[in-house]
């Protein structure tokens, strides 16, 4: 019997890995960086999207790892709040309390990704 190869990712980078069933955000987990994943759909409602701009986010709103002064828990990405190399993006799962963010590094290619797979959040809540 043959085993089936693993999907390739439709987009990849250092932050994250988004497949056709799932996310894999990568250094996730503080202190020790764990992945987490997001499958698509979830169990637990609805999965959905948008961008540190779509939600008018400033630094304060940001962080380079962990809670921000907000209910999102960013991946990894050191200097997020204070320099705007990457796209930050938030996943809102179902009725979760917390959000997920993580960066990209090639903002066209995972919106195109994106907006294939998932809604963009469409009330987005404030920080």
């Amino acid at each position: 019997m043959a085993s089936e190869a693993t999907p390739a990712p439709l987009y990849q980078d250092q932050f994250v890995e988004i497949y056709a069933d799932h996310l894999s955000i990568k250094t996730y987990y503080f202190p020790f960086g764990q992945d987490t994943r997001v499958d698509l759909p979830s169990e637990s409602g609805t999965v959905s999207f948008a961008t540190d701009r779509d939600l008018g986010f400033t630094w304060k709103d940001k962080k380079s790892w962990g809670m921000a002064f907000n209910n999102v828990w960013w991946a990894l990405d050191f200097g997020r709040e204070f320099r705007q190399r990457h796209l930050g993006i938030v996943i809102t799962v179902g009725d979760h309390r917390f959000r997920k963010g993580f960066s990209v590094e090639k903002e066209e290619a995972a919106l195109k990704v994106l907006d294939s797979l998932l809604p963009r959040t469409k009330h987005p809540q404030s920080s």
